[in-house]
């Protein structure tokens, strides 16, 4: 039996507002600093947070284990600085490989904070300060509350990370889900956003390129029914957008392994032809090399318009002490999904890439009153991954290869009632003209408004919590020792540092004899004629030393007697 954390148990206790507001103020000035010095034009002011990493981690503790902290930063509007900040380091560092684990930390930390009800209520503020963020996370002419900027940037994070961040798509989609109940008045570039993403992740080349890609669409819908089910009349403009595309969604109940190949080559002839870039979330776009994005200058600052959107398990890191109490209601379980990635070339699962598990809508009480052998929905022990997987099977070369079988397994169980049912209502209420429309005229967002809506029922918001497994909770030591060495062998230097002594290696580097040709590695024609003249000219050399060998012998030898 481990023994128990003091330190943690004693942090979660603090409750004086007092120290809440040091606390809080103290972690601002330090995370603020790098976002003022790159929003700053005065020369030499760009530096580094060398403390990131450091106060990340020790505000996502107190998140997880004092409750009494969560109600502080959100009761008094502090959290919306948090948030614009995790966004801010996500977005700053996601092409930054030696920062990957300050940017997956930041997901997750949106994700803890995502299940309090009231975080969610708080993102329909207005956001009034955006014009003075930095430009890698600015969005021009933006318009819109917290619950916009904090979608728009999870679209640009998602389609901007060239596929590196695909162990953590499970956890963004877990943060718009469990605000999405919430959410009033999403503005014309958010809901686009919400649809563009919808129509990637629809696609037959996203869907067919990863055996659990699909549960990021289940995920996605179930965010956009949460958001008409529960505010439809205070969200007209995604309305309008989820009828505009109808042609998408509708294409999902008729879906086969066929039509989608057939769609998958008519887009890459239709691209070949008229040189159309990649979808975002396309697996070949994925896999497009980031170097370019590195090399280039300063990054632009971000638009939304709509020119550019086309048609606990058994472990827990935090002890909360009064998690005895109920928080108001009690939601019901969702479907268990899992996700592993979004590239065909990341089927495998590593510590590196481990997502903790997504428990859906169970509270604390009802996950601590499971029997023990009773599974989680982890990414690593999901009986529905697992179905999902042997289902589809895989090629020769170890690759993933879908079926129909595959197919049926779950394209039954995407949510598309609501959806459908909303398209087939409200487009019958609309003229033509309105729903090509661009802007929508104000007449055309009161009708829909207006429209009665009958056959949808507003299902319990259900909570997509975050939860620790063994390969997370590696990852996180790793990242934590990591930052803890890096940090004594910078500021420790010379005789007294703590590592004098010892042999750390973060990591290893395996050398590997070269090998010859081989039916996988074929070598050319120039390197056999190359190995066949250097052949050769051995051969020579060695004939014509054969009978001076001898001679050399024994003068080696006398040669050494004498030095004897």
């Amino acid at each position: 039996m481990s023994s128990k954390n003091y330190y943690r148990h004693f942090l979660g206790r603090v409750h004086r507002p007092q120290d809440f507001q040091f606390i809080v103020d103290g972690m601002l000035r330090i995370l603020n600093q790098p976002l003022q010095e790159k929003a700053s034009y005065l020369p030499g002011t760009q530096t580094s947070g060398s403390f990131a990493a450091e106060v990340i981690m020790l505000f996502w503790e107190i998140t997880q284990c004092n409750k009494r902290f969560r109600a502080f930063i959100i009761d008094t509007n502090r959290v919306h600085d948090f948030v614009v900040l995790a966004l801010f380091y996500a977005l700053e560092y996601k092409n930054e490989p030696s920062r990957q684990g300050i940017v997956r930390m930041c997901a997750f930390l949106l994700q803890t904070l995502s299940v309090e009800t009231t975080f969610g209520l708080s993102l329909n503020k207005i956001f009034e300060g955006q014009h003075s963020l930095p430009p890698s996370i600015r969005i021009n002419g933006f318009h819109g509350s917290y619950a916009d900027f904090l979608i728009q940037s999870i679209y640009t994070l998602i389609t901007t990370s060239q596929g590196k961040l695909s162990a953590i798509y499970p956890a963004l989609m877990a943060v718009i889900n469990n605000v999405a109940p919430y959410i009033e008045k999403l503005n014309r570039a958010s809901s686009a956003v919400l649809l563009q993403l919808l129509s990637s992740m629809a696609s037959p080349s996203f869907l067919l390129a990863n055996e659990s890609n699909y549960t990021l669409l289940h995920s996605l819908l179930e965010s956009i029914n949460s958001v008409v089910e529960h505010k439809y009349r205070k969200n007209p403009e995604l309305v309008l957008a989820i009828v505009r595309n109808a042609k998408r969604i509708e294409a999902l109940r008729t879906f086969t392994l066929e039509s989608g190949q057939e769609e998958m080559e008519r887009r890459n002839r239709s691209r070949k032809e008229s040189g159309e870039p990649l979808d975002p979330l396309d697996p070949a776009a994925l896999r497009t090399s980031s170097e370019s994005m590195r090399s280039s200058p300063a990054p632009p600052a971000r638009t939304s318009t709509l020119e550019e959107v086309p048609e606990d398990g058994a472990f827990a890191i935090g002890d909360d002490d009064d998690d005895d109490s109920d928080d108001g209601y009690h939601p019901t379980p969702a479907r268990s999904t899992t996700s592993d990635s979004a590239s065909q070339d990341q089927v495998g699962t590593s510590a590196e890439d481990a997502v903790p598990t997504q428990l859906r809508g169970m509270s604390e009480k009802a996950r601590g009153k499971m029997p023990v052998g009773v599974r989680s929905f982890s990414r690593q022990n999901s009986t529905t991954s697992l179905g999902a997987y042997s289902a589809a099977g895989q090629s020769m070369t170890g690759g993933f290869e879908p079926s129909a079988h595959w197919i049926e397994s779950w394209l039954p169980e995407l949510p598309l009632h609501t959806i459908l049912t909303i398209i087939q209502q409200v487009s019958a209420v609309l003229p033509r003209q309105a729903l090509v429309q661009d802007p929508p005229s104000p007449d055309t967002l009161r009708k829909v408004q207006q429209t009665e809506v009958y056959g949808i029922e507003p299902s319990p918001p259900r909570v997509h919590s975050f939860e620790w497994s063994p390969l997370a909770l590696g990852w996180y030591e790793s990242l934590l020792w990591g930052v803890i060495f890096a940090s004594e062998m910078q500021f420790a230097r010379g005789n007294m540092s703590v590592w004098n002594g010892t042999a750390i290696k973060l990591f290893r580097v395996q050398e590997t004899a070269a090998a010859g040709p081989t039916l996988t590695s074929p070598r050319g024609a120039v390197d056999a004629v190359g190995s066949n003249i250097v052949s050769r000219i051995g051969q020579i050399n060695l004939r014509g030393n054969q009978g001076q060998a001898p001679a050399q012998s024994q003068g080696a030898d006398s040669s050494s007697t004498r030095n004897a």
